[in-house]
């Protein structure tokens, strides 16, 4: 008993060398490529951190003309982007009233139904009314 082999599960078999090394070689490739396609934050951060101050050498080496403009062109977008949401949020109350009104008509037009529903059960329960004491009247003379 003691020099047996050990019993392995049938679909198991042992990992070879060069299988564990091409794994971890094709994980480290893609961890690679991983790296390679996504800069860090900090390259983000240089980038914008350069973008800002080009801005503003730009602005302070600009002719005090062309500062103007660029200052009255920014006021235009500002005033046009301002000018923008007034119209969307015109265009949202609008909607909104449209909605309103189309939901009172609807619920107006619900309650006319209601009422001429209303008024057909009463008709039809004066018409039986009338027509049962009728006919009551009928069978009485009837039976005279």
């Amino acid at each position: 008993m003691a020099n047996q082999a050990p019993e392995w599960p049938q679909n198991y078999r042992p990992i070879r060398f060069e299988e564990r090394y091409e794994e971890e070689r094709r994980d480290q490739q893609c961890e690679d490529y991983l790296q390679r396609r996504s800069p860090t934050f900090d390259e983000f951060f240089e980038e914008v951190i350069e973008e800002r101050l080009l801005e503003v050498y730009d602005w302070e080496t600009m002719h005090p003309q062309d500062r103007w403009e660029e200052e009255q062109l920014y006021e235009l977008k500002s005033v046009a982007a301002l000018e923008q949401l007034a119209l969307v949020q015109d265009k949202v109350e609008q909607s909104q009233r449209i909605h309103e009104l189309e939901a009172s008509e609807e619920e107006q037009q619900r309650m006319e139904q209601q009422i001429a529903a209303e008024w057909d059960q009463e008709r039809l329960r004066q018409i039986e009314g009338i027509s049962t004491s009728q006919s009551f009247d009928s069978i009485l003379d009837y039976l005279e």
